[in-house]
């Protein structure tokens, strides 16, 4: 899943021009680095971000981020982090149902504004999701 996954962000973000894309590369709190960082499956980065490519991570949130959740796993644990570091928007997919929820950030927290089924539409990259069993 991830790998179709971050081949489509690769085509829509990094093909067109709008941003950089990575797979797994830790995202920290500017001010701490290392020290306090969470380490999404997929994010991106886009043109004129407020989040600063670090030799070995991100500084800040990345304008778009995509966790796939899978039982006992945190992704719901970071997105008060994800929130306070910046991310503009959250994709959670649920690795066994497929399931859709998108986060945007509105007034410091990432607030749920779509979940499947139907469509989930992104502000911050140009995408739409829509929960279709096993693929989209």
């Amino acid at each position: 899943m991830e790998k179709r996954l971050l081949r489509i962000l690769m085509e829509v973000v990094e093909d067109t021009g709008l941003g950089q894309v990575f797979y797994e590369l830790d995202v920290a709190d500017p001010e701490k680095g290392l020290q306090d960082f969470r380490i999404p499956d997929l994010l991106a980065i886009l043109r004129n971000s407020a989040a600063q490519l670090r030799e070995a991570y991100v500084a800040g949130g990345p304008d778009f981020v995509l966790e796939i959740h899978s039982p006992d796993d945190e992704t719901y644990e970071k997105i008060p982090w994800y929130a306070v570091q910046g991310v503009r928007e959250l994709l959670v997919i649920d690795r066994d149902t497929q399931a859709l929820t998108l986060f945007r950030a509105s007034g410091g927290q990432l607030r749920e504004v779509a979940a499947s089924p139907g469509v989930v539409e992104c502000e911050t990259v140009p995408l739409r999701f829509e929960q279709m069993g096993l693929w989209w």
